[in-house]
């Protein structure tokens, strides 16, 4: 359904503003419930598989593991791969070892990588995580590979859908029981999370496949308290005890989707942008993390709202390059055609952009060279200035010393001289002339002194 795309847009929206809140703007407490968009995703995916295994349930295994191979998993992994190797090409070229991150991301199990090198995923600003976003993609292969032979081994639809029902409750007491023992980062990040999807699957196998509908304008309303309850949540939910709050946007997604088809507002008046941004939301999301995780990492003193615009233009510039050159031929590849029409509304926003981006670039860059130059200038500055006091220091002491060898050599006889010989030796002559001579001579000054 074209009107999903619109849910999409939002989920993505949320994601990369918890992101952009969570690395660059944590001092600000709005989006912090943006991750609540990887429910939304969770809950549409297992829509759409759901409703896919249910066209392909009376062929075979060998042609039904072909046709969801090659129409859903490579729709995922391929665009996924291209932006593993470009990061992780990016990153060696920058001297970061992030080939494990690299290896985990591409075997699809990066979920587990987190958890073993204990990872959170819920972190405030450190070191850069390119690689964070593709737990997500790893635990949404698992749980297709997993939907696929579940919906082979299990024939009968009442067996099928009450075995969803309990898979998605035990989902639901792992993920509290793992809370409760704070352990948020493996309730989060593993296929405990899975609750979400299973709610997709299970709406779409109570509904059915959506036929004609007719247009209901108290239809209007449910999209609209539920947007704006979405949007409220990703506002201002905290991630501490997510399970709540997931399942709250886990409901609001599903009043939606059973909305949406009979809104005359989504339905009659289509909105093409945000429709376009919506199908264009894997790709938003395979780019939102490296971008500003490296725009945080290489530009640490820019103003917040510099750093949001670099990286939500170069978010949209790669997202649009890698879904017009990876994401179109792969559907195109495999017969899916865009559901939305491009031309002048795709191509003059891209050109704005790389001429926003290039010059923001450019002008980024100056800066930055010029912040290098003055910040080496005033290092050198620095450290001549202590080299000229400790110069100054030794002048001092060097006359302080002499001043006080006149005055000692002034105030003493020759009597005193030799009285203060305590060890007098052969071949010194005391006669005031080759006194500094004897090796003594500094004790003395110093205890005269």
């Amino acid at each position: 359904m074209l009107v999903l795309d619109y849910l999409r847009f939002l989920a993505i929206f949320g994601v990369i503003a918890f992101h952009l809140h969570d690395t660059v703007a944590y001092a600000t407490p709005w989006f912090s419930g943006g991750y609540l968009g990887v429910d939304i995703f969770l809950f549409l995916s297992g829509y759409f598989i759901e409703r896919s295994l249910s066209g392909i349930r009376d062929q075979g295994l060998l042609p039904a593991g072909r046709y969801f191979f090659s129409r859903r998993l490579l729709r995922v992994m391929i665009p996924m791969l291209f932006v593993t190797a470009v990061v992780g090409g990016f990153s060696y070229s920058q001297n970061m070892p992030l080939w494990k991150d690299m290896l985990y991301s591409s075997l699809f199990i990066y979920n587990f990588y987190l958890v073993f090198h204990h990872i959170p995923y819920f972190q405030v600003y450190s070191a850069p995580h390119p690689f964070m976003g593709m737990w997500f993609i790893a635990m949404l292969v698992q749980l297709y590979i997993v939907h696929f032979f579940l919906s082979r081994l299990v024939t009968n639809t009442v067996i099928y859908r009450l075995i969803l029902v309990i898979l998605g409750v035990v989902s639901l007491i792992g993920t509290w029981l793992l809370i409760q023992q704070h352990e948020t980062n493996m309730a989060y990040v593993l296929p405990w999370h899975a609750f979400s999807y299973i709610g997709g699957a299970l709406t779409m196998a109570l509904m059915g496949r959506p036929g004609e509908t007719v247009r209901d304008h108290s239809q209007d309303l449910v999209v609209l308290v539920t947007v704006f309850a979405l949007l409220l949540l990703m506002l201002l939910a905290p991630y501490r005890d997510f399970l709540v709050y997931s399942v709250a946007t886990v409901v609001l997604t599903a009043l939606f989707v059973v909305a949406a088809p009979q809104s005359s507002i989504l339905q009659d008046k289509p909105w093409l942008l945000l429709g376009m941004l919506g199908e264009m939301a894997y790709s938003l999301y395979l780019w939102n993390v490296p971008v500003i995780s490296f725009v945080h990492y290489f530009y640490p003193q820019n103003p917040v709202f510099v750093s949001v615009c670099l990286s939500i233009i170069l978010i949209l510039i790669l997202s649009l390059i890698t879904y017009s050159a990876i994401e179109m031929p792969v559907q195109k590849w495999f017969g899916k055609a865009p559901r939305h029409g491009s031309g002048s509304l795709v191509s003059a926003p891209v050109m704005l952009l790389l001429l926003l981006a290039g010059w923001g670039w450019y002008a980024l860059a100056g800066a930055q060279s010029q912040n290098v130059h003055q910040r080496e200038q005033m290092q050198h500055d620095a450290l001549y200035r202590d080299y000229l006091l400790q110069q100054v220091k030794q002048l001092q002491q060097q006359v302080r010393d002499a001043h006080h060898a006149a005055r000692v050599a002034r105030e003493l006889s020759k009597e005193q001289w030799v009285q203060w010989q305590p060890r007098p030796r052969a071949g010194y002559l005391y006669d005031g002339k080759d006194l500094r001579g004897n090796p003594e001579f500094r004790l003395f000054v110093r205890l005269s002194g």
